[in-house]
């Protein structure tokens, strides 16, 4: 019994480096195509709605 619960003791992770990394371009990314489609988008309903969006997103930093 006592050699079941030492098995199950998750190993400890530190996160990988590059990690923070890839986050700020996907943020980036995701950035640049809401700017896009708020200049490319007709209805200003729909402008109106993915500015909202980008500000949520900028609030939560993605």
């Amino acid at each position: 019994m006592r050699y079941q619960r030492a098995a199950r003791r998750p190993a400890a992770r530190s996160p990988p480096p590059a990690a923070p990394q890839a986050g700020v371009l996907l943020c980036a990314q995701r950035y640049e195509r809401m700017l896009h489609s708020i200049i490319t988008s007709k209805s200003e309903y729909v402008k109106l709605y993915i500015a909202i969006s980008l500000i949520k997103m900028i609030a939560r930093r993605c």
